[in-house]
């Protein structure tokens, strides 16, 4: 559901950089915490192999208008890690707009780092209810917001002269994205990391955060896992579980089939019944995928 300009297709393995993906995070008053955590934990995802969540491939840096803690719409404050003002040395920048009754308590500093951005041609994404700070500061002229149903009845109120949709993830144009909040960060954080770390590390995300309905994948292996799940065969769920568990424990099929008390010729005939391939390949695949999300 995506809308991506021609210029952002994602990068191949040769083109990606050398060096990590920043993105630098701006909190409105009584932001959603869902949109901070939710884009935070995919970088995280991407950022290192395996679990161990070191910033090696991402770096995330969160601002305040003030430089002090500012207080989630859930009641939770969250301390940032400087002022807004200084250098946007940033690939990527995520505002995050606030409850509506906080509408008029923006700093003015959040609006100008909309103009820093687009001057240093940074790309800038407002998330949430930052299609509303957006079309206030008159510079979603000629374009579509891309808003959560829940708040289209205020922004037409607001913006009688500005289109919207309810019914994609998010929506990029002109260096700028306005996502609705939601698991719809989810995506758009897929996209950014897809479009810097290539598809490998965005489907370790997808795959690491379970998101259902992902277009990111490496040769099906995650559609193959999704029809296991939704499968109603019981040793077929057990035996794809096991192998995503014993990837690197140099098991082997006779094991697996052991494992879930049927014979080796029965597995393979449930593999190449619903993957139409051999439990061996299957599992040569998996492993293959998780290397790649390794690299």
């Amino acid at each position: 559901k995506e809308t991506v300009l021609p210029d952002q297709v994602p990068m191949t393995r040769q083109s990606l950089p050398t060096e990590p993906l920043r993105v630098g995070f701006v909190l409105c008053p009584e932001f959603p915490l869902m949109s901070l955590a939710g884009f935070v934990e995919a970088l995280r995802h991407a950022a290192d192999r395996g679990d161990h969540s070191r910033k090696r491939m991402c770096c995330w840096t969160i601002m305040t208008a003030h430089g002090r803690s500012e207080t989630a719409s859930c009641g939770l404050s969250v301390s940032p890690d400087r002022e807004l003002d200084g250098p946007l040395e940033f690939d990527q920048i995520v505002v995050i707009g606030p409850l509506l009754r906080q509408f008029d308590a923006i700093a003015p500093s959040i609006y100008g780092i909309l103009e820093k951005a687009r001057a240093e041609k940074i790309p800038i994404a407002w998330l949430c209810t930052g299609s509303f700070v957006l079309a206030e500061a008159g510079l979603l002229e000629g374009m579509t917001a891309c808003l959560h149903p829940y708040h289209a009845l205020d922004f037409s109120s607001r913006f009688p002269n500005i289109p919207y949709v309810t019914d994609q993830h998010f929506i990029v144009g002109e260096g700028i994205a306005t996502v609705p909040g939601g698991t719809s960060v989810l995506n758009y954080a897929a996209h950014v990391i897809e479009r810097h770390l290539g598809t490998a590390r965005t489907s370790k995300v997808m795959h690491q955060m379970s998101l259902p309905g992902s277009s990111w994948d490496i040769f099906g292996a995650r559609q193959t896992r999704q029809k296991a799940a939704s499968s109603n065969d019981a040793r077929l769920k057990k035996a794809v579980s096991l192998m995503e568990r014993t990837m690197e424990a140099g098991g082997t099929v006779p094991d697996i089939a052991k494992a879930i008390g049927i014979s080796e010729r029965q597995l393979d005939r449930l593999f190449r019944q619903h993957f139409d391939t051999t439990p061996k390949r299957y599992w040569l695949e998996m492993r293959l995928d998780y290397c790649r999300w390794l690299t």
